[in-house]
C-alpha cells in the first residue's frame, strides 16, 4: 500500500497532462524554442501531507520491530529556486519547515510507557528533473532533514523522564509537478527520511507553488 500511494499521485497528475498534450498535437501546436520554463525562478510552496513515523526505543535490540503512527493534515512550507538547463531539464534547491506528525506510545523496555512526540521538521534539499512536455516536471529529490522531538518515559522504577532532542538524517524521494500558469503549479511528492537506526519517516504530500 505504501508503494501504491506515490504511483496514485503520479497518475492523478499525469492524466490531465496526457490529455492536454494529445489536444495540442491534434491542433498541430509545437513548442516555441527559447520559451522560458514555467518552473524556473524563485518559488514559495505550501503542502499538506501524510506522515508515517516509525520509532523503536533507544537501547532496544535490533530484532525489536518498529512501532509506527500515520496521520493526515501535516503541513510544510518551503522556499526555493529552480533553473532550467536547456528546454527539457531543471535543477533547483529548497529549504522547508513543517510539522512532524502524530504522537504515540508503546510499552517501554523496562515495563513502563514510552511516548514519542514528533515536533517541527527542517530540511535542505536539491532536485533535478525532466520535462517531457512543457508544463509537466518529473523529478527526484535528495538532501538532509532534521526533526525536533520529545520522548517521555513513565511508570518505571527508575529511568523516568522527558528527553528533548533533534535528530537528523538523509532524505530522498521523487515527485511530479504540473504548471497551471507561469506563476502557479501543483505538485505531488513522496519522501523517505532515515534519521537514525531507531527513527524513520515516510511522507506523501500534495501542494501548490507560487512563482515570482
Amino acid at each position: 500500500m505504501k508503494k501504491t500511494f506515490p504511483l496514485l499521485v503520479v497518475a492523478a497528475l499525469a492524466l490531465p497532462i496526457a490529455a492536454q498534450a494529445q489536444d495540442r498535437s491534434a491542433q498541430g501546436a509545437s513548442r516555441t524554442q527559447g520559451e522560458p520554463s514555467p518552473f524556473a525562478g524563485t518559488h514559495a510552496t505550501v503542502e499538506i501531507g501524510r506522515n508515517d513515523t516509525k520509532v523503536r526505543q533507544d537501547g532496544a535490540p535490533a530484532s525489536k520491530p518498529f512501532e509506527h503512527k500515520a496521520g493526515l493534515a501535516k503541513l510544510r512550507g518551503a522556499v526555493g529556486y529552480d533553473a532550467a538547463l536547456g528546454s527539457n531539464f531543471l535543477v533547483g534547491a529548497e529549504a522547508g519547515i513543517g510539522t512532524g506528525g502524530r504522537s504515540f506510545k508503546q510499552r517501554s523496555l523496562a515495563g513502563g510507557t514510552y511516548r514519542f512526540r514528533p515536533g517541527l521538521t527542517y530540511d535542505l534539499t536539491a532536485r533535478a528533473g525532466v520535462m517531457p512536455v512543457k508544463n509537466l516536471l518529473i523529478y527526484g529529490r535528495g538532501g538532509y532533514r532534521w526533526m525536533r522531538s520529545k520522548e517521555e518515559i513513565t511508570g518505571q522504577t527508575t529511568g523516568n523522564g522527558v528527553y528533548k532532542q533533534t535528530d537528523g538524517g538523509w532524505t530522498y524521494g521523487a515527485g511530479v509537478e504540473l504548471a497551471l500558469s507561469s506563476s502557479f503549479s501543483l505538485r505531488g511528492e513522496y519522501n523517505r527520511t532515515n534519521f537514525d537506526k531507531n527513527l524513520r519517516q515516510n511522507r506523501l504530500s500534495l501542494g501548490g507553488s507560487f512563482r515570482f
